[in-house]
């Protein structure tokens, strides 16, 4: 064997003898719902509030506008409640 191939083979061992045995990989997946432009009526949370009951293992995370809060007929505790 010529001494570049053995030193190959030598990293080659170095490298997998230090990965774990068992090493797993994930990837996470969200659900992402963007509010820009939707109606916040009850109708549209409460069908969100079913999405979680139904899925509590999926992560959801909800962008909400800014403008719902700055609107001269916002009801912000509404808002905020929901």
């Amino acid at each position: 064997m010529n001494m570049r191939r053995l030193l190959y083979l030598l990293c080659c061992f170095l490298v997998f003898a230090t990965l774990p045995a068992h090493a797993q990989q994930s990837i996470t997946v969200y659900v992402t719902v963007d509010w820009e432009g939707y109606n916040l009526a009850p109708d549209n949370i409460e069908a969100m509030q079913a999405f979680r009951t139904r899925f509590p293992h999926i992560p959801i995370l909800q962008l909400l506008n800014p403008v719902y809060f700055v609107r001269p007929y916002a009801n912000r505790e509404s808002i905020n409640a929901s």
